[in-house]
């Protein structure tokens, strides 16, 4: 009776370790995944010209701030900031919120 207790209770532990370790795993691809995304939508090059303009004023950005929407919108930065900080991940020009 104690070896079919004892036995139960390390099959328990065992099984709760496992499916921990699994899950451990599973976020951990999750995150290397979410990493991956970042760094290619931050290696995107953009090639800027001097008569390139911003899609909402039309003022051309030369060698101003700007801000490019993964859209490929490109804004200058007075345009992008005109929504206020909270709406920075929502693209001026399409309306798309890139939050999400």
């Amino acid at each position: 009776l104690a070896y079919e207790t004892l036995a139960r209770m390390l099959r328990e532990r065992q099984h709760r370790k496992r499916s921990g370790q699994v899950l451990k795993g599973l976020a951990r691809a999750n995150e290397l995944s979410v990493a991956q995304q970042r760094v290619v939508s931050l290696s995107e090059h953009v090639e800027m010209t001097a008569d390139r303009a911003c899609r909402v004023c039309n003022i051309r950005i030369g060698t101003k701030v700007f801000g490019l929407y993964p859209n490929g919108v490109l804004v200058c930065y007075r345009c992008m900031m005109r929504s206020g900080k909270d709406a920075q991940h929502v693209c001026p020009v399409t309306g798309r919120d890139f939050s999400k």
